[in-house]
């Protein structure tokens, strides 16, 4: 690709490469400077179906299973078992069950209606996001804009502003451009206001 910028955040593939060394390479790119970063990765039947993926690749695509585990068992490296699963990948933070992750506002009420975020908290939360991304944003000090490099925009906290996600999966599946840790630190964010009472 003939690319050398170190604070690459988020690859995206429309479609999976043909190989998992392919993929490896191209994910390779992200977090160069050690920061973490997310690898998303879009794909359908019909590009299951194409036969120029290998079947390694096919089953990285399809596996209900640990993804990093698959990777790492492939290149014949050791995996390590003590990071959180929500670090992990997709299908690991899903099926985690740590504090953070299992804290859904949507089951803290007992009625079954959803508790609505409060909306007099609204400004705060406005306030911390603003504050959290301009932090974030200061911090990538390469050409171009911050905001375009780490997602972490004016707008982004005007869409969470209005429709606040109540769980770490809402976040994840509304903004999937956005890494583990900065949605860890907005779930953070929305939970400590979700708990203040007017």
């Amino acid at each position: 690709m003939g690319m050398d910028v170190s604070d690459i955040r988020n690859i995206v593939h429309v479609g999976p490469p043909s190989t998992l060394e392919s993929f490896v390479q191209e994910i390779g790119r992200c977090g160069r400077d050690g920061a973490k970063g997310k690898s998303c990765l879009y794909f359908n039947s019909s590009d299951l179906s194409k036969t120029h993926l290998t079947k390694e690749m096919k089953e990285y695509c399809t596996t209900e299973g640990c993804r990093r585990e698959l990777l790492l068992n492939h290149f014949n490296f050791k995996v390590r078992t003590d990071q959180d699963k929500h670090y992990c990948c997709d299908n690991c933070s899903r099926a985690c069950k740590c504090e953070l992750c299992s804290t859904d506002y949507e089951e803290t009420d007992t009625t079954n209606e959803v508790e609505p975020f409060p909306r007099d908290q609204i400004s705060n939360l406005r306030e911390m996001l603003t504050i959290y991304f301009k932090s974030e944003n200061g911090i990538v000090e390469s050409v171009g804009s911050a905001e375009l490099r780490t997602g972490l925009s004016k707008s982004l906290i005007d869409n969470i502003c209005k429709k606040v996600p109540t769980s770490l999966n809402q976040l994840e599946t509304s903004y999937p451009f956005l890494t583990s840790g900065q949605i860890m630190n907005i779930h953070k964010i929305i939970h400590c206001l979700y708990a203040v009472k007017a």
